[in-house]
């Protein structure tokens, strides 16, 4: 097939992609050309491997058929010059840039501060991607909040997945997966190359601060160190979340933002993937996160979005609240959130049932 490449979508460290302009059949794809020549053997191997383990029919539970997207942009064939021998690129599954926004807007955005289930939805459909991931033996390595993105309702997918590392079934490297970038290495890295546990190790960062309203856990200023980003922070293993009197964090986030406004199940699982080395798998992470649509409620003090048995971010009450039940018209969702994000919420609700239906199958 001829293909011809359209718009520039963007640009990376080492490649530009392009729409495809022509054949209209094939604009569920995108063009992925590397400034650098040749292109590694490895691309190859790593197309057979993510069609033979199915990384590219990975869909998103909660959705009909019709408005189902890749969770996984997968890459599908190599992509070579007319008349050329040598590949400059491939071809992967399209994302809708206009449907998916990176992580790092969102999170750098004002409805993670006030919609906690929002929040809650992103964290577990990050863990759900990343469980489908690692199931299939492939590590991702370059994990970030530019390359794994969201839509308005919760849903996740990632990109650049050609540069995924892959295991076989002893854990043995069989490619090694990129290295990642600043405030996303592992601290346990070092000069080698990602593992599984290395990526469980971010994507409990980017749960954690999404359940904490879009505050890094290696955020903040340590008020007796010279660190000031988040990667010395976490290479150094200081989080505020064990050490809230040694850190100043950033506003919105007050005196009340601790490591008990999370869930007491949430806590255990943040001091094992943070503080120790038996970190909790993306597995672990999705049998608690299922939980939490039922623990969101209003605190009863202030009004702000809390979990239950857990204290408030704005005002440190640790009473119990109003259960969130989002729905039209009702008075306490409409005080907290706008049309927009009410009527989100109810769409939400709903999925979050889908997803225990599946559970229960399953099981």
């Amino acid at each position: 097939m001829v293909a011809v490449a359209g718009d520039l979508i963007g640009t990376g460290r080492v490649a530009a992609v392009f729409e495809v302009a022509d054949p209209p059949g094939a604009r569920s794809l995108v063009l992925k050309l590397f400034s650098e020549r040749p292109v590694p053997d490895e691309i190859k191997t790593m197309i057979e491997l993510a069609e033979e383990r199915g990384l590219d029919e990975v869909a998103p539970f909660g959705l009909d058929e019709e408005a189902a997207f890749p969770m996984i942009a997968a890459p599908k064939c190599m992509v070579f010059a007319v008349g050329g021998e040598q590949p400059i690129g491939l071809a992967s599954l399209r994302v809708d840039g206009e449907r998916f926004r990176p992580l790092n807007e969102i999170l750098n955005g004002s409805r993670v501060k006030r919609d906690l289930l929002y929040g809650t939805t992103i964290a577990l459909r990050l863990a759900d991607l990343v469980n489908e991931v690692h199931s299939r033996n492939f590590v991702i390595g370059d994990i970030s909040g530019t390359n794994l993105m969201a839509d308005r309702e919760g849903f996740c997918t990632i990109v650049d997945v050609d540069s995924f590392g892959v295991v076989d079934d002893d854990g043995g490297s069989l490619i090694e997966a990129a290295f990642a970038t600043s405030n996303y290495i592992a601290p346990d890295l070092e000069e080698g190359h990602a593992t599984q546990d290395s990526d469980c190790f971010i994507i409990a960062c980017l749960i954690l601060q999404f359940l904490c309203r879009g505050m890094h856990p290696f955020g903040g200023v340590h008020q007796e160190s010279e660190r000031s980003t988040i990667q010395e922070n976490m290479d150094a293993q200081a989080s505020w979340l064990f050490a809230r009197e040694e850190f100043t964090l950033p506003p919105p986030f007050g005196q009340f933002m601790s490591i008990e406004c999370l869930p007491p199940a949430v806590r255990r699982l943040a001091t094992d993937a943070l503080m120790r080395r038996d970190r909790p798998t993306a597995q672990q992470w999705m049998d608690v996160l299922a939980s939490l649509i039922e623990k969101v409620e209003f605190c009863e003090n202030c009004g702000e979005q809390k979990f239950v048995r857990a204290s408030c971010w704005n005002c440190g009450s640790e009473g119990s609240g109003t259960v969130y039940q989002p729905s039209h018209g009702d008075a306490a969702g409409a005080s907290a959130l706008d049309a927009e994000g009410e009527e989100h919420g109810a769409r939400l609700t709903g999925l979050w049932a889908k997803w225990r239906s599946r559970r229960t199958d399953a099981n």
